[in-house]
């Protein structure tokens, strides 16, 4: 039996935020957490966790106190 992992990614969600929601509501189950997207469940990142400051539009850097975003597909 081969043992494999999956390479787990998203648009603008950094991976520490798809391993820490995986862990913490999935039971590091991934794939239910990509499942229930596929189902149209939104889900809730906070990215605070792993990026301290936002860059505006006009590239200056901003630091928020809550910084999450909610995906959905």
């Amino acid at each position: 039996m081969t043992d494999f992992t999956y390479h787990a990614r998203m648009k603008g969600i950094p991976n520490e935020c798809i391993t820490d929601i995986s862990k913490d509501k999935y039971n590091s189950d991934t794939l239910s957490m990509y499942e229930d997207l596929q189902n149209g469940k939104s889900i809730v990142f906070d990215l605070i966790k792993f990026c301290k400051f936002k860059t505006e539009n006009n590239f200056t850097t901003t630091n928020h106190a809550e910084f999450k975003r909610t995906i959905q597909f």
